[in-house]
């Protein structure tokens, strides 16, 4: 080959020495490379499933894409291409401009760039025509002239020759990578080659500002239990259970910080770059990034996904902004003049309250697809909607129609009313907002001068609190730590100063902490994702008032427009990055646009929430052996809704001696079926990309699955009845209502090494009741030849210590096991009930006296409703 390929240096790499080379080019930071494909190959049916040519090479891609942070590429259409055109032009061809390939060339990358400069202006990636190619993993078919070449491959090695990589091997280097000059057998891009790519295109800094609070979560693939950093810039620090860097910056410059993560997989390090400077050399803060011409009625923020959710009722539709590209990247028809929206508690869903519907409705979205579900009937024309707990949905209804009922309490499953909030007490509409821990309401009315609180912990909910603040409310937000209300009052009497904010005790409406001067007609409202600024829309001002929002003090404005037309703000929202501020503006309804504002603060975004009491993430090691010794795991769903799952089988990635090579893995239901199954991820790369659980090697395989209810099966073999170490893991992605109840993972467990590691994660902000067992004797009784005869358990916290053991389960909670219903049929087998914080957990389970034999440890969740 001509040219050659790159690839990323993952975290956790960096115990090793790299030996990649460069061409000494590069595209300059923040680049969008756009890759004109124009690949009209020969007519054949591409054997690892690509739909053409064109699509192999986005896969390709797509792959680099994981490994470079300050670049993108970008597929663009195919045109006629022309060296020296400006655009990066993607073909087959029986030349390179007119010369001639060579004889052993497969393919060439052509580079222009600006002489002196050292940055690409153009990279034009030419196949040699005349070779017989097809698109496939594994060895090379044929030899010599006569082979059929794999182009996915050859594209992978001259993509990586765009991103500015050479032959390490023409550099006197002895490396495995894709990048050498010789194709060989190797399919997939190795670490050399993605350090190569790591060390041009490595992570961009992380800003942070004096003064102001910082957050950034370390993230590593080795379940790490202990989290170090050396660097930091002084009043930054990081907590060394959970990864998360934090604190107040007091010194600005630029600092390199070295993290390191140690684990059961060994220590990794990773450096990364945080620039503190003042928030005034913030360019983008106060400026006006993007403008949408949409007339937006209220807007919601998805704490899970990078996405800012619209309604618009000219147009009776929902649009999605996607917070990266601040794009829309959908626009979904949902029903007449939609108005209130919010995200459901675990995150999958869209509550949109349809003001306008011929019947009175509650629009729903699924928000891992983006489609339309099934709406649910409402017995008045909705305007606001929050979801509590055990789906219980609070809706408030637009004046005129009935709104002296109070809030509606719909079911989210079955649409069916279970009642009315406040009935008889105040006109129900307004705004509502709900606590992070779903258990109190909050209602402002738009026509009443009051505040309520509401105790809705119970399916009867019970008021609290009546508040005369005094005013209309313009607005109503909850803080998003859930202790502060925003109340902008909208002028009025009731005996308090008309136009005015308050800003309000959740837990006691009648403390008032302060209020904030705005001036007449204050308008909507948005807290930071720290709470520490308040952003606050002045009606026909066309200004946001920027607040510090614990001294009330004015820090600065923020011009909405440069013209003299007096724009209201209908809404505000910060999103989930904390660095966007979108602001839905009117002038006179429809009229109006979503403007979207750099606020100069980043890593400031509020957690996204948890599910209480919940297991994440399951895993379990284990030496994988042919028929009764494969790899084996379980695990029950308990709910109504079907969940969403992401199993992996990972060997060649992992850092042991004799791991398995090429793991495969199967899914099957209660009955035994085969339901799903993967043998290397690349195959489903989409939808494993998407879930954020993509194996390092390509060999390992993955399965992204929605389930309903029900008891699975999950098994791990090697190809052709491989031999080695694999690891088979669980991951909960959705936490919707239905719960993991109940995992298992059932294998040889021997000696050393190669006893069984179980590994499980729990959520949320609770402790949670598990019970562990280790069995191995009554095995037997389901026609196992080998089973453990004396299995021993233990489990470990985080930080490796140790929290508690047992040998024969009658030991130390005989009685407690007993009443669980959990007690184990063998007096020799263990079990332990626990109560566990949120966090890391290990389990191990070894044979008495180094006894080997086919062993089971299972995880209950006994909090799973």
């Amino acid at each position: 080959m001509a040219c050659s390929l790159g690839l990323l240096l993952l975290f956790g790499g960096a115990a090793r020495a790299f030996s990649y080379s460069l061409n000494g080019y590069k595209w300059p930071s923040g680049s969008q490379i756009g890759m004109h494909l124009g690949l009209n190959g020969p007519p054949v049916a591409l054997q690892d499933g690509s739909a053409s040519w064109d699509a192999s090479a986005a896969d390709a891609l797509a792959i680099w894409n994981q490994y470079v942070d300050t670049v993108k590429f970008v597929q663009a259409p195919g045109g006629n291409p022309s060296g020296g055109d400006g655009a990066n032009s993607v073909f087959f061809s029986n030349t390179i401009y007119g010369d001639s390939f060579g004889s052993t060339t497969l393919a060439v990358t052509v580079n222009y760039s600006n002489l002196g400069s050292g940055a690409f202006t153009e990279t034009d990636v030419i196949f040699n025509n005349v070779r017989t190619w097809n698109s496939y993993r594994g060895p090379i078919w044929g030899s010599g002239a006569g082979a059929t070449y794999d182009f996915h491959r050859v594209a992978l090695h001259e993509f990586g020759h765009v991103l500015g990589l050479d032959h390490p091997d023409q550099h006197g280097q002895n490396v495995l990578a894709l990048m050498n000059s010789i194709i060989t057998d190797l399919d997939h891009l190795a670490d050399d080659d993605i350090a190569g790519a790591k060390s041009i295109y490595g992570q961009p800094a992380l800003n942070a500002f004096l003064g102001a609070d910082f957050r950034y979560q370390v993230v590593a693939n080795n379940n790490p239990s202990s989290y170090s950093a050396s660097g930091l810039p002084p009043g930054l620090t990081i907590d060394s259970a959970s990864g998360m860097i934090s604190g107040v910056a007091t010194i600005s410059g630029s600092y390199s910080v070295v993290i390191t993560a140690s684990g059961s997989g060994g220590s990794m390090t990773l450096t990364i770059q945080i620039v503190v400077m003042a928030p005034s050399s913030n360019s983008n803060q106060g400026v006006m990034l993007k403008k949408l011409d949409i007339s937006v009625g209220r807007l919601a923020v998805d704490r899970y996904r990078p996405r800012v959710y619209a309604t618009v009722p000219a147009s009776n539709s929902v649009v999605v902004v996607n917070t990266a590209s601040l794009e829309v990247i959908k626009t979904i028809a949902i029903g007449s003049n939609p108005v209130g929206l919010s995200v459901s508690t675990d995150g999958s869903k869209l509550w949109v309250a349809n003001s306008g519907s011929t019947t009175a409705a509650i629009g729903v979205i699924d928000l891992n697809t983006l489609q339309v579900l099934p709406s649910l009937p409402a017995p008045f024309f909705p305007y606001d909607v929050e979801e509590g707990l055990d789906h219980r949905l609070y809706v408030t209804s637009l004046s005129g129609t009935n709104a002296s009922h109070g809030i509606m309490q719909i079911d989210a499953l079955t649409g069916v009313v279970q009642g009315y909030v406040g009935s008889s007490i105040f006109d129900g509409y307004g705004l509502i907002e709900i606590s992070p821990d779903r258990k109190t309401l909050y209602f402002g009315a738009r026509y009443g001068y009051d505040v309520l609180r509401f105790d809705v912990s119970q399916p009867d909910a019970a008021l609290v609190q009546r508040a005369r603040i005094g005013g209309n409310a313009e607005d109503l937000k909850l803080s998003n730590n859930g202790n502060w209300v925003l109340y902008p009052s909208g002028g009025g009497n009731a005996g308090n100063t008309p136009y005015t904010t308050f800003k309000l005790s959740a837990a006691d409406l009648t403390f008032v902490q302060g209020s904030f001067s705005t001036g007449p007609y204050p308008g909507a409202v948005a807290f930071s994702g720290d709470d520490l600024i308040l952003y606050h829309g002045l009606q026909f001002q066309n200004e946001v008032a920027v607040f510090d929002a614990k001294t009330f003090a004015l820090l600065s404005k923020i011009r909405i427009t440069p013209t003299g037309v007096g724009y209201d703000v209908e809404d505000m929202v910060v999103d989930n990055t904390g660095g966007y501020l979108f602001v839905a503006t009117s002038i006179n309804p429809p009229q109006g646009d979503l403007r979207i504002f750099g606020t100069g603060r980043t890593n400031v975004a509020a957690s996204a929430p948890q599910a209480a009491k919940s297991l994440l993430n399951v895993s379990t090691r284990l030496r994988v052996q042919p028929g009764q010794d494969a790899l084996i795991g379980g695990f029950i769903i308990q709910g109504a809704n079907s969940k969403v799952v992401v199993v992996r089988a990972i060997g060649p990635s992992l850092p042991v001696l004799g791991k398995l090579p090429n793991p495969t893995l199967e899914i099957h239901d209660s009955t035994g079926a085969v339901i799903s199954s993967n043998d290397n991820w690349n195959s489903d790369r989409a939808h494993v990309l998407n879930s954020g659980l993509a194996p390092k090697d390509e060999y390992e395989a993955a399965i992204v699955v929605s389930l309903l209810p029900g008891s699975y099966t999950v098994i791990v073999r090697g190809v052709a009845d491989s031999i080695g170490v694999a690891l088979v893991e669980l991951y909960d992605i959705d936490s919707n209502h239905s719960r993991m109840a109940n995992l298992s993972t059932r294998g040889k467990v021997e000696t050393g090494d190669n006893v069984m590691i179980g590994g499980f994660i729990i959520g949320g902000t609770q402790a949670t009741n598990v019970a562990v067992r280790a069995i191995g004797p009554s095995l037997a009784n389901y026609s196992i030849t080998n089973p453990l005869l004396d299995p021993m358990l233990e489990v470990h916290n985080g930080n490796g210590a140790l929290l508690a053991q047992d040998d024969d389960w009658r030991m130390y909670q005989e009685q407690a096991l007993i009443d669980s219903g959990l007690a184990p049929t063998d007096n020799r087998e263990s079990a332990l009930l626990l109560s566990l914080q949120p966090g890391a957990y290990t389990p191990i389970v070894r044979g008495k006296d180094d006894s080997v034999g086919v062993g089971l440890v299972e995880v209950y969740n006994l909090d799973a409703k």
